[in-house]
């Protein structure tokens, strides 16, 4: 059946739950989040999806955003006067569902093999809400044009992460004997999506983008994973190699950057494990458009199978200059300037907007919005950071047509019903039951679950004393 059981006690007196961010008297909103950037909700959103704005509405300061159970930093235009107006807005910047959560799935690992393709789905839900609060986290609006200060520090370079993460093929991880195709039912380290696999003799190559390297910059780090994808014969601990046979993989890797074909490892192994590498490059051993990576298998002898592995992700963080590519947004970490207390110019060129777009850059370390000039053919943006501390701080450039239009949103629950928005509070309803049986479940199979709930709770033994108790909750 298509929903799934939970067999699990559901211990509701003493545990804590990472649910604290639920206010279960508040409505909350779905908003869906498939790629990176900034998200807007006008006016006319937030009435077609029944929630009370205008005058006697919904005070616009008492709005809140939550993601992964964490208030977001959001820009409210117009909140001033306390009143959602028209031409209002909420915007916040939003980021997919990567595959941060799923590491807690994993057993006996060292680090998450893929940490950029989740394993169910890519989009993450953020959650629109509104309490009595007016002092609700916001990004603050700056707009300092005093460009020709002396005092300013020119920023030459931001740190670029550069991430190839080929997602192609799903590896179900370690059989439990060599040829059965039986896999552990647990995560493993090996298991997750990965790119088609090498098998011994092979290679695959990839290459990773490094334009616009500041070449007196800092130097680059490069982190790579690949995964062993079989083995040879059985073996009590196919992910450590400790009391197995020879090693039965055989494999290499080469980049190819400024200055040609340059080797970075050869190595043996046996098995299933994910193996993590880190390098570094001085900049001007980066190719000037891209610097590529060559993985290669050989065959180790008096084997029955060749080896195989899978390449699970190569990134590279380099020191880029403000030319942005001709992108139409870029994520940028820009160093503290050299001088604390001092404020850092960015001169931006290479991005493409829309002639009479808005452009805006966005501390997301510090939670800013700060203008940074009106398109035009060939202009130059400019923009002030402040200096706040002496961290790295994560930045987003991006123009009014890149902002995504959120044109609709769904309340938590049954659309419709007299609940719709409210989470349910099953510690309130079954706070006195130390255990009981439950079944997440999606409205289209309500019939069926309502059935075996009715029989689990009065036809199977010990229902009269309460130990059949289902409780079914709906996915939405």
């Amino acid at each position: 059946m298509l929903f799934f059981l939970l067999f699990s006690s559901l211990l509701v007196r003493a545990q804590t739950y990472s649910n604290e961010w639920i206010s279960f008297n508040q409505k909350y909103y779905k908003i869906k989040v498939a790629q990176d950037g900034i998200y807007r909700i006008d006016s006319s959103a937030l009435v077609s999806s029944g929630i009370p704005i205008g005058t006697g509405g919904v005070n616009p300061k008492n709005f809140q955003i939550f993601n992964k159970g964490l208030q977001q930093n959001i820009y409210v235009q117009g909140e001033a006067d306390g009143v959602f107006n028209k031409g209002d807005y909420v915007e916040f910047y939003g980021k997919h569902n990567d595959a941060s959560y799923d590491s807690s799935l994993y057993i006996n690992i060292h680090f998450l093999p893929n940490p950029y393709y989740s394993l169910f789905n890519d989009t993450a839900i953020y959650f629109l809400t509104w309490n009595s609060s007016t002092t609700n986290l916001r990004m603050v609006s700056i707009d300092d044009t005093t460009f020709s200060s002396p005092s300013n520090i020119l920023s030459n370079y931001f740190l670029c992460n550069s991430v190839v993460a080929p997602s192609r093929s799903y590896y179900e991880g370690a059989t439990t004997s060599s040829g059965s195709g039986i896999t552990d039912p647990q995560y493993t380290q090996s298991e997750g999506y990965f790119d088609a696999s090498i098998s011994a003799p092979g290679s695959a190559s990839y290459p990773v983008s490094t334009k616009n390297v500041y070449l007196p910059g800092p130097a680059a780090h490069c982190t790579m994973v690949y995964v062993g994808a079989s083995q040879d014969g059985d073996c009590p601990d196919p992910y450590s190699g400790i009391g197995c046979f020879s090693p039965d993989h055989h494999v290499s890797c080469a980049y190819t950057g400024s200055s040609g074909n340059i080797p970075l490892f050869d190595t043996l192994f046996y098995g299933y494990p994910a193996i993590r590498r880190t390098n570094s490059f001085t900049p001007d051993q980066l190719g000037s458009i891209s610097t590529g990576f060559t993985f290669s298998t050989q065959t180790v002898a008096n084997l029955n199978s060749p080896g195989t592995i899978g390449v699970s992700y190569i990134s590279i963080t380099y020191p880029h200059t403000y030319n942005l590519e001709n992108a139409s947004s870029f994520l940028m970490a820009i160093p503290p300037p050299a001088t604390p207390g001092a404020k850092s110019l960015l001169s931006i060129t290479g991005l493409t907007i829309n002639n009479g777009d808005s452009v805006r850059l966005y501390d997301l370390t510090n939670h800013l919005r700060i203008p940074a000039g009106i398109a035009k053919n060939g202009l130059l943006f400019n923009a002030l950071l402040p200096y706040l501390n002496a961290r790295v701080r994560q930045c987003y450039i991006t123009g009014d047509a890149q902002v995504n239009r959120v044109t609709s949103l769904k309340p938590v629950g049954s659309y419709g019903s007299p609940t719709a928005g409210l989470f349910t509070d099953f510690k309130g309803t079954y706070g006195s039951l130390d255990s009981a049986y439950l079944i997440v479940t999606h409205p289209s199979l309500w019939t069926a679950v309502s059935a075996y709930q009715s029989y689990r709770l009065t036809t199977l033994s010990g229902h009269r004393n309460g130990q059949n108790r289902v409780i079914v909750a709906d996915i939405n």
